[in-house]
């Protein structure tokens, strides 16, 4: 499905793809991902989050880091194995984004909702 190709072009980003088809990209996962667990189910069988974590690591866009953090927030709203693999390597490039001064406030607000999702506040999704 849609999902598949959408984390295909993930993993050929930094190659062959251009950073505006990586921003299209993740916002296009954060959508479908948004109050849909059966989404959420498929971009963890497609092995969807570790690229997305990988997008906060490298010198991204800010616009890149907003729409990476809100498709992740999405992706472990209602997704346990999702939120297993961003809390086993996740969590500290996020608190160091949400740290940074040069965080926008939608930066900051997808970051603080992924940390509450991950630490069980459930309405915050």
């Amino acid at each position: 499905g849609a999902m598949t190709l959408l984390v295909e072009l993930l993993h050929a980003s930094g190659s062959s793809v251009s950073d505006e088809i990586v921003v299209c990209t993740t916002a296009a996962i954060r959508n479908l991902c948004v109050n849909c667990p059966e989404n959420q189910e498929t971009l963890h069988r497609c092995g969807g989050i570790p690229p997305l974590l990988g997008l906060l690591y490298v010198d991204s866009s800010p616009q890149l880091i907003e729409h990476t953090l809100g498709a992740i927030w999405k992706a472990c709203t209602r997704c346990e194995e999702n939120r297993a693999s961003v809390i086993a390597n996740g969590v500290e490039v996020i608190e160091q984004i949400l740290a940074a001064d040069d965080s926008g406030p939608e930066t900051l607000r997808c970051g603080q909702g992924l940390l509450n999702v991950l630490r069980g506040d459930h309405a915050a999704s």
